[in-house]
């Protein structure tokens, strides 16, 4: 079973009240499976074709903080995360933001050193 955190506050602030999970996440509880062993991009790029599969784009463009897991990108406002999901399998977090952005996280929580690449889930 697909466990999903919504940080509902940020979910409501942007998407406004009524708004539900399913609404937030679509069909990726059914394409993001956390008992499949392999890495995110994999699951995209098999689950996800016709979406778009798995494309990062703006390498070394985008910022993290891990500790508020605020994303910026140079231009841009910053962005909190709306949903989020561990795969402990493969190490990885995934998390959506606002206009259908997602951070796919490598790596345990207290690696300061994380890589992380973004893709659009439209």
């Amino acid at each position: 079973m697909t466990t999903w955190t919504i940080f509902a506050s940020e979910a409501l602030r942007v998407y406004g009240p009524g708004t539900t999970a399913g609404d937030l996440l679509g069909f990726l509880p059914e394409i993001l499976l956390p008992e499949d062993p392999r890495p995110a991009k994999e699951q995209l790029a098999d689950r996800y074709s016709h979406g778009g599969g798995y494309s990062p784009f703006g390498r070394d463009q985008w910022t993290l903080d891990l500790d508020t897991l605020v994303l910026k990108f140079p231009g841009d406002p910053a962005m909190k995360p709306v949903a989020g999901l561990r795969l402990p399998l493969s190490k990885e977090t995934v998390l959506l933001y606002p206009h259908q952005m997602a951070a796919i996280v490598q790596g345990n929580r207290h690696d300061r050193n994380r890589n992380f690449d973004v893709v659009r889930l439209d």
